[in-house]
């Protein structure tokens, strides 16, 4: 028995999100990766079999959003700077999260905890 681990990237683009941007890649040094046009943001994410014979396990690991670009907002922010924010808050609230991201194409994504802003990359 033993396991199988393949490291991939996928792009975020404004009106396709994440979809059907997988990459594999060596490693997930961010200073590596190479940012498609019109990409917003990038995740990692492992794929791991673990072979045990006739039941193989498959195991996804996963890692946050690295935005790249844009400018943070607090809820408190979104209050005072973006135009009904009320409904963007109740969303924040719902999920649990106190900060939004505004990319550079325009787009406004819940910031988790495990997201990182870039402040500039290739």
């Amino acid at each position: 028995m033993g396991c199988v681990r393949k490291t991939f990237v996928e792009f975020a683009f404004r009106d396709e999100s994440f979809h059907n941007s997988a990459k594999e890649v060596k490693s997930r040094d961010v200073s590596k990766i190479k940012i498609p046009a019109g990409a917003y943001g990038f995740k990692f994410f492992d794929v791991i079999v673990k072979k045990a014979g006739i039941n193989d396990r498959v195991v996804e690991t996963e890692s946050g959003t690295y935005f790249c670009g844009g400018r943070l907002y607090s809820m408190k922010d979104v209050r005072r700077e973006i135009p009904n924010g009320d409904v963007l808050i109740t969303i924040m609230r719902a999920n649990d999260c106190t900060k939004v991201v505004r990319t550079p194409a325009g787009n406004i994504c819940l910031f988790g905890k495990k997201d990182v802003l870039l402040k500039s990359h290739k």
